[in-house]
């Protein structure tokens, strides 16, 4: 055999053995369909945190701290069902808005043939398509049940006079009824289609929620997942109050068609179901307490200080904290929380001993989007933390001592990518592996071809 064939052999062999140790694209191991889904809110991250502005302390001011009382209702009557953990084959679809949601939403009501059951803080009439789709799958003889908040909100006394006029039931989680409704708020944006098909997320069923925010939520579709959220939503219809419609209202018009193109990741997952007020902190802040090297945390509010000290201590660990936040919540505490977590986490820091200080990285949300309304976090690049809830001792209280325990009703996901081979991968190992073995194979090449000029 010539030299120069064996050459060329030598270079195709160390180049295909190179291309057997790449990692895929994400440079994390082979191909999972967990970290698949969570690369994919890691590039969302990516892409909103490029476009946000810094934290300033000096212009944007420190904020306060929210209160550390940690206060429950006697008379609240949480659904005593620990959170659930599945592993399994799942297919999961991330949900955006501004780009998504009204299509993925009305797609999923549309997909309803037997049951479908809403629980929603509230619903705007002016979501036409939204309204009309929901009358159709009650027309079609699906089982239709709408759980709202019984805040003081005109646009969810319209929508339920409109919905309760097809003969789609309306109820109202009414605080202070004589029949045990936990709830401070009814928070949650939460869709159960068929047993089979659960929705979380941060968006709200308004127009400016949809259209304008930018928001996160995913689609997972386990009979397993969805059938513990199912269980939830029957839990609080028991104890909920009909909605009594006092006046009338014409139906929504069709305002366009929709299309929901969506990404749908299909494999083995591993999601532990959760629920505010009810079990949520201690998964949440033990999920973040696990990091190693990274939380990147993208949030409406941050405000409990109870997670804020989790991320203290992550931070004083060494681990690359992010945070992402609205600069502009309605509420001006909710303000002043905010910068209170920026400043303590950007500004002040965690001290590492004798390894000096680590600070957090901070940004506001991009003015592009009217509200930046998100509720997730990416913990070590391989654990995505979503929901329906804030950061909040509201949406994600710590139990009393007792255990007694009060707050928001929301539901969480915590999912988790495969850790099988991702100790020892590095980013881009495999790259450079191939361009090592290929100079090793030029340098080969090169000796072979002095040796024969010389010769």
């Amino acid at each position: 055999m010539k030299k120069t064939t064996f050459s060329f052999l030598l270079i195709s062999v160390i180049a295909m053995s190179g291309a057997a140790f790449m990692p895929s694209a994400r440079g994390i191991g082979p191909a999972d369909a967990g970290l698949d889904l969570v690369s994919y809110f890691a590039d969302l991250f990516d892409g909103d945190y490029a476009i946000g502005t810094q934290y300033n302390a000096g212009v944007d001011g420190y904020g306060l701290a929210a209160s550390r009382s940690v206060s429950g209702s006697p008379a609240f009557t949480p659904y005593k069902r620990a959170p659930l953990d599945i592993e399994g084959q799942m297919q999961i679809t991330p949900v955006l808005a501004p780009t998504q949601a009204e299509d993925a939403i009305i797609d999923l009501i549309e997909r309803a043939s037997n049951k479908l059951y809403i629980e929603q803080m509230y619903i705007y009439e002016t979501l036409n398509d939204v309204l009309l789709a929901i009358i159709a799958a009650r027309g079609a003889g699906v089982d239709v049940r709408i759980i709202q908040d019984d805040g003081s909100y005109d646009h969810n006394n319209i929508s339920a006079t409109i919905l309760e006029a097809h003969g789609i039931p309306v109820r109202r989680m009414v605080q202070n009824s004589g029949i045990g409704a936990p709830f401070d708020t009814m928070h949650n944006k939460g869709i159960v289609v068929d047993g089979t098909v659960a929705f979380v997320a941060s968006i709200n069923w308004s127009p400016t929620s949809m259209r304008n925010n930018r928001e996160a939520g995913v689609i997972i579709e386990s009979a397993s997942v969805a059938g513990y959220y199912e269980d939830l939503f029957l839990y609080d219809w028991g104890k909920a109050v009909d909605f009594v419609p006092t006046t009338s209202y014409p139906d929504p018009a069709p305002s366009s068609s929709h299309y929901f193109s969506p990404t749908t990741y299909s494999g083995s997952f591993d999601v532990t179901c959760l629920a505010a007020p009810d079990n949520c902190f201690d998964e949440v802040s033990t999920a973040l307490a696990g990091a190693q090297t990274s939380i990147w945390m993208s949030a409406y509010v941050l405000s409990s200080p109870f997670i804020i000290d989790v991320l203290y201590e992550r931070l004083a660990a060494g681990v690359d904290v992010r945070l992402l936040l609205e600069k502009y919540p309605v509420s001006t505490s909710e303000r002043d929380y905010n910068r209170w977590a920026m400043a303590n986490l950007t500004t002040i820091g965690a001290s590492q001993g004798s390894g000096g200080t680590n600070y957090a990285s901070g940004r506001w949300a991009s003015a592009t989007f009217t509200y930046q309304h998100c509720k997730y976090a990416i913990v070590d690049g391989k654990t995505l933390i979503i929901s329906s809830g804030n950061y909040a001792q509201t949406s994600c209280p710590k139990p009393q001592a007792d255990g007694d325990v009060d707050g928001n009703r929301d539901w969480w996901f915590v999912i988790r990518g495969s850790s099988a081979g991702l100790s020892g991968d590095t980013p881009g190992a495999g790259p450079v592996f191939i361009v090592l073995c290929a100079s090793f194979a030029a340098l080969v090449v090169a000796a072979h071809a002095r040796k024969k000029v010389h010769s």
